[in-house]
């Protein structure tokens, strides 16, 4: 039997081998320990902050724009979620992928495809279609679902939730509430004075979301609140029936005397509050963009603030408050009305019938006779006089919270008192220049005891169950003619109603006080107004209509305004339940003709 092979004996493995190996082991352990140490610690701050950005995404909470309401709960502007169908080129391989999106979702949208087809081959990120309402972006979702994943990468096409402002009473509130641009920024109007009010600042902390290995963000882990969205509502002061109802009846107006443009304000003499601010011709701040940039101005400025022009008679009862004021009359004075009064310079003033004679100042006012004004005016001293019209603040602003307000104009003294007709014009409310806001603003506090308060559209911040919350300050009150005359000139005024140039805007059973209104204009046109004040007894509304450039032989204030005014007081009465008073006796006066401007416009 043959013995078993013995084995081969290992060659002897050189020791220097081994060191080798054992300090290429060492060295590499070395250079993995200092590794993990620059990477948890010394790049941990670094890596951390990378590997967070990688899978968290920063929620900053989105505010919507608070609602907007009237005084009795009416929305006036709201926000409303809509979507945008948003492209990104970079994330986009090829031309094929391009061709494929641009074929799939095109049937879907509003604008062509080669509107943006070419952008998908760009590199910038853009918005294919906006303004998507719900039902459409939900059959573009159910399109994006559907589509072939191996022909277009998920992501490079996505739906945007955003918001638009929405304005449900259309052109109604236009001049008041304004709107706002493409950034959701208030321009015009309430959105733009009281921005502070209508968007609630975001907190400082943000939000964290987790995102997949995509880059898709994890439902589940959105927080909670981040579309915000507030419930406290920014109201108004103005009502829409009252402002739908002016509105109406300013169109009407309008349309039968071929006008340019009107303006209807009715205020709370007591506290400044706007019930209507209605303008036209206007717009609809929902389609603000479609308007051509020449039709803007017109159209976006609120006259009612902006314009200034010269009121006429209508400016009549506040100079004789002041002339009761400085003394230089009583309201038993008679003054004698020659009909016709040359101011030198070739300059003369007529009364609109010629007729004069001896009158009381109740009846200046009730027949609106510019001669006896000029006299009115004349029996005070140049310089009283002047300090009294910036004590009442002509070439003052008002302050309303509106933006864009002009000051009123009011000349030097030195121009005021260069000629007799210089200062003859202002007497019968020439010569001076103020927006409607002002006029309306005067006579306010003729109707409130002789205080002046600020006229304002809001009201304030209420909760969602309409409690007040405190967050404007009180609006300033002035003092500017004693209660006494105040009220001495509002029984004039009631006898302009009752008998005189302003019988047209007679309620049966009420009592108010009003002035007509008709001047020429610098630029030869003609403007008509009518300035209502009611109940004439412890007054609560002052009204004034301004109708431009009305066509025709019979367009004064008294026939074009007044009826107006008259509409307008009636919806309050309605609106209200003011039951008809007894009416105190006046004694009537022969019936006056409107009042006509000067022939000779001096």
């Amino acid at each position: 039997m043959s013995a078993l092979p013995r084995p081969t004996p290992l060659k002897h493995q050189p020791r220097s081998r081994l060191v080798v190996v054992w300090l290429l082991l060492m060295v590499a352990a070395t250079a993995l320990m200092l590794r993990l140490l620059t990477l948890q610690v010394l790049d941990s701050k670094e890596l951390q902050a990378k590997a967070l950005e990688q899978q968290e995404i920063k929620l900053n909470p989105f505010l919507a724009r608070r609602t907007i309401v009237d005084r009795d709960g009416r929305v006036v502007a709201i926000d409303r979620e809509i979507y945008s169908l948003w492209a990104y080129p970079s994330l986009i391989q090829d031309n094929l992928e391009a061709t494929y999106i641009s074929e799939q979702l095109a049937p879907l949208l509003r604008q062509p495809r080669p509107d943006w087809q070419e952008k998908l081959r760009g590199k910038e990120g853009f918005r294919i279609e906006q303004w998507l309402t719900p039902s459409e972006a939900d059959r573009l979702a159910a399109k994006l679902r559907t589509m072939d994943p191996q022909k277009w990468r998920s992501g490079s096409v996505e739906l945007v939730v955003e918001r638009q402002r929405n304005y449900p009473q259309k052109e109604l509130f236009a001049a008041v509430s304004g709107f706002v641009n493409a950034d959701h920024l208030g321009q015009n109007g309430v959105e733009s004075s009281y921005e502070f009010l209508i968007k609630p600042r975001p907190s400082e902390a943000v939000d964290r979301a987790k995102k997949d290995g995509r880059g898709l963000l994890l439902p589940n882990t959105v927080p909670k609140g981040v579309v915000m969205v507030d419930q406290n509502k920014v109201q108004l002061t103005l009502s829409a029936r009252l402002q739908r109802s002016a509105r109406k009846a300013l169109q009407e107006q309008m349309k039968e005397y071929n006008a340019s443009q009107g303006i209807v304000l009715v205020m709370d003499t007591r506290n400044g509050e706007m019930l209507a601010m209605v303008k036209e011709p206007t717009y609809d701040p929902n389609t603000f963009f479609s308007y051509k940039q020449a039709e803007r101005d017109r159209l976006f400025r609120n006259a009612a603030i902006t314009d200034l022009f010269e009121p006429g008679s209508t400016f009549k009862p506040i100079n004789v408050a002041i002339a009761l004021e400085a003394g230089a009359i009583q309201p038993d004075t008679v003054i004698y009305d020659e009909g016709t009064l040359d101011l030198g310079g070739g300059h003369v003033v007529e009364n609109f019938d010629l007729s004069g004679g001896n009158l009381s100042i109740q009846q200046i006012i009730e027949r609106s006779s510019n001669v006896g004004m000029i006299h009115i005016v004349e029996r005070l001293k140049p310089q009283v006089y002047y300090n009294w019209l910036e004590q009442i603040g002509l070439g003052d602003r008002t302050g309303i919270d509106l933006p864009g307000e002009q000051r009123g104009i009011l000349k030097t003294f030195e121009e005021l008192t260069l000629s007799r007709s210089d200062t003859a014009t202002v007497a019968f409310g020439n010569g001076v220049s103020l927006t409607p806001i002002q006029l309306l603003q005067l006579h306010g506090a003729l109707a409130n005891d002789g205080k002046l308060v600020t006229p304002h559209v809001v009201r304030g911040l209420i909760t969602e169950t309409g409690e007040d919350i405190p967050v404007l300050e009180p609006r300033s009150t002035r003092q500017i003619f004693s209660a006494a005359i105040a009220r001495q000139v509002m029984e004039m005024m009631v006898s302009v109603v009752e008998g005189g140039t302003g019988k047209n805007a007679r309620i049966p059973g009420y009592r108010l006080a009003g002035k007509t209104g008709t001047a020429e204009q610098p630029n030869l046109s003609k403007v008509t107004s009518f300035v209502g004040i009611f109940p004439a007894r412890q007054p609560r509304y002052v009204t004034l209509a301004v109708i431009y450039e009305p066509d025709g032989d019979n367009a004064f204030g008294g026939t074009v305004a007044a009826p107006l005014v008259k509409s307008v007081i009636e919806e309050l009465i309605v609106m209200d339940g003011v039951a008809p008073s007894h009416r105190e006796e006046v004694v009537p006066s022969p019936p006056a003709e409107p009042e006509r401007p000067p022939a000779t416009d001096p």
